[in-house]
């Protein structure tokens, strides 16, 4: 198997939470590559995945985030911290993830997705909704959940185009997810059928 498919399946068991597994591969991916920081760090989620595996994914995320706003260093160095911290104490690494997604929101200029959650509420209709802050409002997806429920949502109310630019623009990070294949299928399956119907 070659490294980047060592890679690849890697990922996919750290996704599915099949921390042992990724390890494996992980390790390597390491031993092509001794000095490659990301592989180290990679390793190191997976072992707080097996004692706190909602903490490992959400590190993942964090991780993810910084990578857009930092190189790939900075982003490394910041996530390391961030497990330090964890063997020290517990409660700042929620807050630290708190505050980061809360400065996220800030700094984008941005509402969270509970927020806009609270807007279909209000007005009764995602499809409502979402057409009154397409133009001028960004929403914060913070976890991955939240990801797939947004998407799903833009697909079925036929926001196609924003849901395809939504999808490649996070397709490096998300490439061998099978959940993020579905929604490709879903969509693919949409467009066909909305142009059949046309």
């Amino acid at each position: 198997m070659d490294n980047l498919n060592i890679i690849k399946k890697a990922k996919e068991y750290f996704l599915d939470e099949k921390y042992q597994e990724a390890i494996f591969f992980y390790s390597q991916a390491l031993f092509d590559k001794p000095d490659e920081k990301l592989f180290k760090l990679l390793i190191r989620l997976c072992d707080v995945g097996l004692e706190d595996s909602q903490t490992a994914q959400r590190m993942f995320d964090y991780f993810t985030a910084l990578s857009y706003e930092s190189d790939k260093d900075e982003a490394i160095q910041m996530t390391e911290e961030l497990i330090d911290a964890r063997d020290g104490e517990t409660k700042n690494i929620s807050k630290l993830l708190k505050d980061f997604s809360k400065t996220s929101v800030e700094k984008l200029e941005a509402i969270s997705y509970e927020e806009f959650l609270q807007l279909v509420e209000d007005r009764g209709s995602f499809k409502i909704a979402f057409e009154d802050i397409m133009y001028s409002t960004k929403i914060s997806l913070e976890n991955k959940k939240q990801f797939y429920e947004f998407l799903e949502k833009l697909i079925k109310h036929n926001f196609h185009n924003l849901a395809y630019e939504y999808l490649d623009s996070h397709y490096n990070f998300f490439k061998y997810d099978k959940e993020v294949q579905k929604l490709y299928n879903m969509l693919n399956k949409k467009t066909h059928e909305t142009a059949k119907s046309r």
